[in-house]
């Protein structure tokens, strides 16, 4: 790996999220000789562009919303059965009970930090323009495939945190296969990925 910059890598994705002009301008004082396209906070600094940044601590910024998704989008233990699935309920327990040390994550992350992605998160995450799975790749120019900024994106229905108002018993999901956010009953098995706030 290329030397470190002058910024380290949690650092450097807090600091995109607060003020990428002086990102940049930090990073420029850094001889291009330390530094590389491969370092995570110098690749997502220098390419505002992207659409998803992985920040190398089992997140991934998201540079439209803002929002940290957890890299690993199918953590085998998140749900009470250890497949990274549960109801409404578990899924919205498991979410706000991840914390550092668990699912990849290095980030100082705490129970209470995260959560389940509301209905609106999801409508803004996926890219029906895909499917199998309906999302994109880091530069959101081409569906997401293996290997590429989040792990384990299953092409099935995951939770969101929004209950449906209009049906007590049901709450929306996110359909990764086609790209839809639908109303489904509480009491089915969904995938877990959690979001939190920079």
């Amino acid at each position: 790996m290329a030397q470190q910059t002058t910024c380290e890598r949690r650092q450097c994705s807090r600091t995109f999220g607060l003020s990428a002009a002086i990102m940049i301008a930090a990073l420029a004082s850094v001889p291009s000789a330390s530094r590389s396209e491969g370092d995570v906070g110098v690749r997502c600094a220098l390419n505002a562009k992207l659409r998803y940044c992985d920040n190398g601590d089992g997140t991934v910024r998201d540079n439209r919303s803002g929002l940290l998704w957890l890299k690993d989008a199918n953590c085998p233990s998140l749900g009470p059965s250890g497949d990274g699935k549960g109801t409404f309920e578990e899924a919205n327990a498991a979410a706000q009970s991840l914390r550092d040390g668990q699912c990849g994550l290095s980030d100082g992350s705490k129970v209470g930090d995260w959560r389940l992605p509301s209905k609106q998160e999801w409508q803004a995450m996926l890219d029906p323009s895909f499917k199998n799975p309906a999302i994109g790749n880091a530069d959101g120019t081409r569906k997401w495939t293996p290997g590429d900024v989040f792990s384990g994106v299953q092409s099935e229905g995951y939770w969101s945190s929004t209950a449906d108002s209009k049906a007590p018993g049901f709450a929306w999901g996110a359909g990764l296969f086609g790209g839809i956010v639908a109303s489904a009953s509480k009491h089915i098995q969904g995938f877990i990925w959690p979001v939190r706030n920079p």
